[in-house]
């Protein structure tokens, strides 16, 4: 089905909803497998407290951007120590990493991507994303996949984009290999 309205189809064993009719999005918990294109994203080392929101909207991050002399762009990147963690919604060690518009500024960098990931979307609040995890992470298991413990999201549409939580979009993902 494809036009105006809501619609579903399915690809493989992912279905997907059609939000209006063009912007496709696939549904919680419909899982990926894909070697992710490599970037290289400026990182600031942090510790994560279950606040999605400061961790997303970093005033340390943003002032670290500024005294690196970067300018900054795309969606914002948090990488979790401890997938078991994010599940369990435990206070843990994060990187959160952007990428930058030239790579003539200072900072650290992490080369993200190059490798094998499982991954998924979380639509809604991001208070759920440990729910979406745990999807993810028993269809890794399901596949015979492992993974190597950290997680990581990509912030489509969060905080900086809109108020409507229901509107918020991560993508959840986790790098793996066969058992």
């Amino acid at each position: 089905q494809h036009g105006g309205g809501k619609g579903r189809f399915s690809a493989g064993n992912a279905e997907t909803d059609f939000f209006d009719g063009h912007n496709l999005l696939p549904q919680n918990g419909a899982v990926s497998l894909d070697a992710e294109a490599l970037a290289e994203l400026l990182f600031m080392e942090g510790s994560f407290d279950g606040d999605v929101r400061s961790a997303v909207i970093s005033i340390d991050f943003m002032s670290y951007v500024e005294r690196t002399a970067n300018a900054i762009t795309g969606p914002v990147f948090i990488r979790y120590a401890s997938l078991e963690d994010r599940m369990a919604r435990r206070p843990q060690a994060m990187r959160i990493m952007q990428e930058t518009l030239s790579p003539d500024g200072a900072g650290e960098r992490e080369v993200m991507g190059g490798c094998m990931m499982a991954a998924c979307y979380h639509i809604g609040p991001m208070e759920g994303i440990p729910d979406t995890y745990a999807v993810l992470a028993d269809w890794i298991r399901r596949h015979g996949y492992s993974h190597e413990g950290w997680c990581c999201e990509r912030y489509v549409a969060d905080y900086w984009t809109t108020r409507d939580e229901s509107c918020h979009v991560a993508e959840l993902m986790v790098r793996v290999s066969r058992d």
